[in-house]
C-alpha cells in the first residue's frame, strides 16, 4: 500500500507540474493584452469559478467532491489565510510583473527555484527532513538560477524581472508549506476559497491603481488559463502532498519549468544561448537527483 501511495503522489505531482508549466508561456502572451496585476486577478478567479462549477456539477450528479477529506475548521484558518496572501496574492502579482520583464524561457527556468525554497523552508521552519541527495540537487538548481540571472544582467541591466520571479518563488514555497498543514481537508473547497479570495483581492488592487478591465475575450482566456494552469494544478499538488509530503512533491514539481521552456520555444520563438543551455543542463542534473531520491514520508496531515 505504501508503494501505491508513493506512485500516486508521483503521478499527481507530475500532472500538477505539467498544468502549471504550460501556464507560464500562455501568461506571457496574455500580458500583451492585460496588465500584470489584472492578469494576476483573473487567473485565480478563473480557477475558483471553474472549480466551483465543477463542484456544483458533481453535487448535481450526487458524486462526492473528494475522498478521505477532513472538514475545514477555525484552526485551519491561519494556514489558509497565509496561503492566500503568499501563494494567491503576492505570488501572482510578482510572477506576472516578472514575466513582463523577462523572456518566457528564462522565467520558466528561474521558476525552478521554488523547488529549492520549498524543501528548505520545510526543513528550517517545519522540521521536515530531506536527504543529502536533495541538498545537492538544490545547490545545482541555485547554480543554474545564477547562470540565467547572469546572462540577463548585461542585456537588461539590473535584472528586476529575475528578482520579481525569485520573490514569487519564495511566496510559492511559503504557500506550499502552509498548504501541507491543511492538505487533508477538502481539496476542491480549499482551491475554490483560495482562488476566489486571491482573485478578488488582486482585482481590487488593480482597480485601485487605475487598471482598466480587460476585454471579454481576454478576461475569458485568462480565466480559462487559471482553471487549467492553477485550479487543476493546485488540486493535483494537494493530492501529491497527501501522499509524499512537501520536499518530494516539490522535487517532482520541478519539471514544470522545462514544460514552460519547451512551449516557449514553440510558441514564442525564444532562442537558446550557450549559457542558457549550460544552466538547463545543470538544472536537469539537479532534477535527476531529486527524482531518484527515495522518500520516507509518512502521511500526517492535520485533523
Amino acid at each position: 500500500m505504501k508503494n501505491i501511495s508513493v506512485h500516486l503522489g508521483i503521478i499527481y505531482a507530475l500532472l500538477s507540474a505539467i498544468f502549471f508549466g504550460a501556464s507560464t508561456p500562455f501568461s506571457k502572451i496574455l500580458l500583451t493584452y492585460i496588465s500584470p496585476i489584472m492578469l494576476a486577478a483573473f487567473i485565480p478567479l478563473g480557477s475558483g469559478i471553474g472549480l466551483l462549477i465543477w463542484l456544483i456539477f458533481q453535487r448535481l450528479l450526487k458524486k462526492k467532491a473528494s475522498t478521505l477529506s477532513l472538514s475545514l475548521h477555525l484552526y485551519h484558518l491561519p494556514w489558509l489565510i497565509g496561503a492566500i496572501a503568499s501563494g494567491g496574492v503576492l505570488n501572482g502579482i510578482l510572477l506576472t510583473i516578472g514575466l513582463t520583464l523577462t523572456p518566457a524561457s528564462a522565467a520558466a527556468l528561474l521558476l525552478n527555484m521554488e523547488s529549492v525554497l520549498t524543501p528548505l523552508l520545510a526543513w528550517l521552519i517545519f522540521k521536515e527532513r530531506f536527504s543529502l541527495r536533495i541538498f545537492l540537487a538544490m545547490m545545482l538548481t541555485v547554480i543554474a538560477g545564477v547562470l540565467v540571472s547572469w546572462e540577463q544582467w548585461p542585456e537588461f541591466g539590473i535584472p528586476w524581472g529575475t528578482f520579481a520571479i525569485l520573490a514569487a518563488c519564495l511566496c510559492a514555497a511559503i504557500d506550499s508549506n502552509l498548504m501541507c498543514k491543511i492538505s487533508g481537508c477538502d481539496v476542491i473547497k480549499i482551491a475554490i476559497i483560495k482562488g476566489l479570495a486571491s482573485g478578488l483581492i488582486n482585482l481590487l488592487i488593480a482597480l485601485a491603481i487605475g487598471n482598466n478591465l480587460p476585454r471579454f475575450q481576454h478576461a475569458f482566456a485568462a480565466s480559462a488559463l487559471g482553471f487549467c494552469g492553477y485550479g487543476l494544478s493546485f488540486m493535483m499538488f494537494i493530492m501529491a502532498l497527501r501522499h509524499q509530503g512537501v520536499a518530494r512533491t516539490g522535487a517532482y514539481f520541478s519539471v514544470a519549468p522545462f514544460v514552460s521552456t519547451l512551449i516557449s520555444f514553440v510558441l514564442l520563438n525564444d532562442t537558446l544561448s550557450s549559457l542558457f543551455g549550460i544552466a538547463a543542463i545543470v538544472m536537469a542534473a539537479g532534477i535527476g537527483l531529486m527524482l531518484t531520491e527515495k522518500s520516507s514520508y509518512q502521511k500526517s496531515y492535520s485533523s
